[in-house]
């Protein structure tokens, strides 16, 4: 819902997202490992630090954070990103709030905020003290952006009309798909032995799909324009920022503007007024606590790259989705 993170630019996810705001991150995590990530990613964090003269105290409380115990950080994460999954589901169906992009440009609402003030406040977005070129923004941020929001809109839409474990199963070949089109744009090569291991990863993905006995013709469209749409939002990073490595909190930082502007131009099409008149059956508690849990997962999702790497973080996606699963 959450979304999800993504990049693997220090993240990739994507977390939720995508999939949902906040997360997609398992996805991006395994693009790390399929399509490869360039190493040194930690040097290159604290080289940045340095350039950006954080005294002793700054420093300190971020290497604290570059410490912070995988055994802490992989639960919290693996229950704010399954409790996310659920959260959303349940919202959509059995609240009957079944607005997916009006829940998504609220995840936006809120990660602008929360980023803001975690920038002020904290030291988790001191890169974000030194402005990207307006150049990078109109031929990077934007249209990585827009794919961003049409992955969440699209994923989290799928949500309302198939079930949890079908939309965990499609999702796992969005490393399948962002290779197949790498290759197809020269930025990999396919091999006999990769060739294998997609294949068995998607006839895999197939298999799983087809023991769901209850099929939607539209949510099925639905996950596959968003497994299309973060495909390509990957490969596109890959090309685009292939010079830049963002953390999944300055990504949210960057991209969750782009992704506001661009629902909020398509919003009167796709749902129209009909959310804010039914937002008082569904409660501002509820509303808030949702909010709140998926930006905690984006948080969760940057203490957890920093803490255990891109191999620790991609089996903690399968973890997460086998969690996932089993409570549904």
């Amino acid at each position: 819902m959450t979304v999800i993170p993504e990049e693997g630019h220090v993240r990739h996810m994507d977390d939720d997202k995508n999939g949902l705001v906040g997360i997609q991150s398992e996805s991006d995590s395994l693009m790390r490992e399929v399509i490869g990530e360039e190493p040194g990613t930690d040097s290159k964090i604290h080289s940045l630090e340095a350039g950006l003269g954080l005294d002793g105290e700054d420093q300190q409380q971020i290497h604290w954070l570059h410490r912070l115990s995988p055994y802490i950080i992989i639960p919290i994460w693996i229950s704010l990103s399954g409790g996310m999954i659920i959260f959303n589901k349940w919202i959509f169906t059995t609240k009957g709030f079944a607005f997916p992009a009006f829940l998504t440009a609220y995840h936006m609402v809120v990660a602008i905020m929360g980023t803001n003030i975690l920038r002020f406040t904290t030291n988790l977005l001191p890169e974000a003290e030194t402005p990207l070129p307006r150049s990078i923004w109109t031929n990077a941020i934007v249209p990585i952006g827009c794919l961003y929001s049409v992955s969440l809109v699209l994923s989290n839409a799928a949500y309302v009309h198939l079930s949890v474990s079908l939309v965990q199963m499609i999702k796992a070949s969005i490393p399948v798909l962002a290779h197949l089109i790498s290759c197809a744009v020269g930025l990999a090569r396919l091999n006999a032995i990769t060739a294998l291991i997609l294949l068995m990863v998607g006839s895999g993905c197939i298999i799983a799909s087809t023991g769901q006995m209850r099929y939607n013709v539209l949510g099925l469209a639905c996950q596959s324009g968003a497994v299309a749409a973060e495909a390509s939002r990957l490969v596109v990073i890959q090309v685009l920022l292939k010079d830049i490595k963002l953390n999944p909190l300055l990504s949210l930082y960057y991209y969750a503007p782009v992704c506001l502007a661009a629902i909020a131009f398509e919003f009167p099409f796709l749902e129209g007024s009909m959310p804010f008149h039914t937002l008082p059956s569904l409660g501002w508690p509820i509303l808030l606590t949702n909010g709140l849990l998926s930006f905690a997962l984006n948080v969760s999702s940057v203490l957890l790259i920093r803490s255990s790497g891109s191999v620790v973080s991609s089996l903690s996606g399968v973890l997460k989705a086998t969690v996932s699963l089993s409570s549904v």
